[in-house]
C-alpha cells in the first residue's frame, strides 16, 4: 500500500502508549504538538505519505483539543 516500514516507531509507540495507561495525565503529552511547534509540526506533514499525514493530522486536531479543554477558558 505504498506506507513505509513502521518498525521505526515501534518503540515510541509503545512508549507513548505506556506512559497513557500508567497516567492519562496530559501533562505526559510531548513534542511538537505539545510545544506549539508549527514549523516542525508541517516538517512532519510534508515527509509523511498518505494516509499517515491524515491520521497525523487527525491525532494533532485531538490533542490540541484535550489540552486546550484542560487548561481551561481563558
Amino acid at each position: 500500500c505504498g506506507l513505509p516500514d513502521p518498525d521505526w516507531m515501534l518503540p515510541l509507540v509503545a512508549g507513548s502508549v505506556e506512559s497513557a495507561v500508567r497516567s492519562p495525565d496530559l501533562a505526559l503529552l510531548t513534542g511538537p504538538i505539545a510545544r506549539g511547534d508549527l514549523p516542525t509540526v508541517e516538517h512532519h506533514l510534508a515527509l509523511l505519505p498518505e494516509p499517515v499525514a491524515t491520521a497525523y493530522r487527525m491525532l494533532a486536531r485531538l490533542a490540541t483539543e484535550l489540552m486546550a479543554t484542560e487548561a481551561g477558558p481563558d
